[in-house]
């Protein structure tokens, strides 16, 4: 009865990280990486890493390997500092939203208003970052970068810091 005390349903949590995760890969899949709009986040710079080395990979490194290959280094950091107990539901975040990248189809649906498409999947990947974060997870990237570097710099906030981080590879998608 008393509210305070309740313990929130771990199923139910685990459950609404792996939805929010699979939400946020579809955006990515469905429509910023066909009309290679470039979105925040290490998606968004993989985005640009995929434009980058297509001349290298045939049709670029794929998103879900440069996720792959950004976010280890940086769980390891995070174990460090935070603990490994606390990684459990990012881990779980990261490992859905990486699997779903690589399984989720990527489709081009036409769309010819790129302001629209935004718009669009900016609304679709916030859902799921929403579901993500109310259940006090993350997908990695630059969240736990921001979380990393606020260790250090503890003057800057980390919504501050995310902030910087992911206009700075909007900035790097508009140039590319």
């Amino acid at each position: 009865k008393n509210t305070k005390h309740r313990k929130v349903n771990p199923m139910r949590k685990y459950m609404t990280i792996v939805v929010g995760a699979i939400i946020m890969a579809a955006a990515v899949n469905l429509i910023f990486e066909p009309l290679e709009l470039v979105t925040g986040g290490f998606a968004g710079l993989g985005i640009v890493v995929k434009e980058l080395t297509g001349h290298l990979w045939d049709g670029g490194i794929p998103v879900w390997l440069f996720m792959v290959m950004t976010n280890i280094p940086l769980f390891l950091i995070a174990i460090k500092l935070l603990g490994i107990k606390s990684m459990f539901n990012i881990l779980l975040g990261t490992i859905t939203y990486i699997l779903a990248l690589k399984f989720i189809p990527i489709y081009d649906f036409k769309i010819d208003d790129l302001l629209l498409a935004s718009l669009v999947g900016g609304a679709i990947s916030g859902a799921g970052l929403g579901l993500v974060f109310s259940a006090s997870s993350s997908t990695g990237g630059t969240d736990l970068l921001a979380t990393i570097i606020h260790g250090y710099k503890r003057h800057f906030s980390v919504p501050f810091i995310l902030t910087v981080i992911d206009g700075s590879i909007i900035l790097l998608g508009a140039m590319v």
